[in-house]
Protein backbone atom coordinates (compact mmCIF):
# COMPACT_ATOMS: atom_id res chain seq x y z
CA UNK A 1 0.00 0.00 0.00
CA UNK A 2 1.24 3.48 -0.68
CA UNK A 3 1.56 6.09 -3.24
CA UNK A 4 2.96 5.94 -6.56
CA UNK A 5 4.08 8.67 -8.94
CA UNK A 6 3.60 8.57 -12.21
CA UNK A 7 3.81 10.83 -15.27
CA UNK A 8 0.76 12.29 -16.60
CA UNK A 9 0.52 9.94 -19.78
CA UNK A 10 1.13 6.75 -17.22
CA UNK A 11 -1.60 7.94 -15.01
CA UNK A 12 -4.02 8.22 -18.04
CA UNK A 13 -2.62 4.76 -18.84
CA UNK A 14 -4.10 3.32 -15.10
CA UNK A 15 -7.49 4.48 -15.77
CA UNK A 16 -7.32 3.78 -19.79
CA UNK A 17 -10.15 1.15 -19.06
CA UNK A 18 -12.28 4.47 -18.53
CA UNK A 19 -11.22 6.30 -21.52
CA UNK A 20 -13.71 6.72 -23.93
CA UNK A 21 -12.48 9.33 -26.52
CA UNK A 22 -10.42 7.49 -29.42
CA UNK A 23 -7.26 9.20 -30.13
CA UNK A 24 -6.92 9.49 -26.23
CA UNK A 25 -7.00 6.18 -26.11
CA UNK A 26 -4.55 5.30 -28.58
CA UNK A 27 -2.06 7.82 -27.42
CA UNK A 28 -2.38 6.18 -24.04
CA UNK A 29 -1.71 2.82 -25.74
CA UNK A 30 1.30 4.13 -27.66
CA UNK A 31 2.83 5.62 -24.13
CA UNK A 32 2.51 2.11 -22.65
CA UNK A 33 3.69 -0.15 -25.93
CA UNK A 34 7.02 2.50 -25.77
CA UNK A 35 7.47 2.58 -21.85
CA UNK A 36 6.93 -1.68 -21.92
CA UNK A 37 8.71 -2.01 -24.49
CA UNK A 38 6.33 -4.35 -25.96
CA UNK A 39 3.88 -4.67 -29.54
CA UNK A 40 -0.20 -4.45 -29.97
CA UNK A 41 -0.73 -8.07 -28.81
CA UNK A 42 1.18 -8.05 -25.71
CA UNK A 43 -0.85 -4.54 -25.09
CA UNK A 44 -4.16 -6.10 -25.83
CA UNK A 45 -3.43 -9.21 -23.31
CA UNK A 46 -2.52 -6.38 -20.90
CA UNK A 47 -5.97 -4.89 -21.31
CA UNK A 48 -7.69 -7.69 -21.06
CA UNK A 49 -6.35 -8.87 -17.64
CA UNK A 50 -6.95 -5.17 -16.70
CA UNK A 51 -10.47 -5.66 -17.65
CA UNK A 52 -10.32 -8.94 -15.46
CA UNK A 53 -8.94 -7.49 -13.00
CA UNK A 54 -11.30 -4.26 -12.35
CA UNK A 55 -14.27 -6.66 -12.28
CA UNK A 56 -12.95 -8.61 -9.53
CA UNK A 57 -11.89 -5.65 -7.59
CA UNK A 58 -15.77 -4.13 -8.14
CA UNK A 59 -16.88 -6.50 -6.55
CA UNK A 60 -15.58 -5.15 -2.98
CA UNK A 61 -16.53 -2.38 -1.35
CA UNK A 62 -13.10 -0.01 -1.11
CA UNK A 63 -12.64 2.80 2.28
CA UNK A 64 -10.04 5.15 1.41
CA UNK A 65 -8.95 6.71 4.91
CA UNK A 66 -7.62 10.26 4.36
CA UNK A 67 -8.52 11.37 7.83
CA UNK A 68 -11.47 14.09 7.16
CA UNK A 69 -11.11 13.60 3.46
CA UNK A 70 -12.20 9.68 3.49
CA UNK A 71 -15.07 9.12 2.15
CA UNK A 72 -16.46 5.15 0.69
CA UNK A 73 -16.72 3.41 -2.75
CA UNK A 74 -19.84 1.84 -3.03
CA UNK A 75 -19.69 -2.05 -5.10
CA UNK A 76 -20.12 -1.27 -8.37
CA UNK A 77 -21.95 -4.33 -9.84
CA UNK A 78 -21.42 -2.86 -13.65
CA UNK A 79 -19.79 -0.44 -16.10
CA UNK A 80 -22.94 1.61 -15.74
CA UNK A 81 -22.93 1.82 -12.19
CA UNK A 82 -19.40 2.98 -12.25
CA UNK A 83 -19.82 5.53 -14.50
CA UNK A 84 -22.61 7.11 -12.64
CA UNK A 85 -20.15 6.71 -9.68
CA UNK A 86 -17.95 8.66 -10.77
CA UNK A 87 -20.14 11.97 -12.28
CA UNK A 88 -21.29 12.43 -9.22
CA UNK A 89 -20.19 15.18 -7.18
CA UNK A 90 -18.87 14.51 -3.47
CA UNK A 91 -19.40 16.54 -0.96
CA UNK A 92 -16.78 18.47 0.17
CA UNK A 93 -14.96 18.55 3.84
CA UNK A 94 -14.41 21.28 5.95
Amino acid sequence: MGFEALCHHCHGVKHLLGVRDRQTFDRLANHFMEVNKVGYQEFLIHLRDARLREQELNKREWHIGFGNYSFRIPVLKNVEQHKRYVALERPRHR
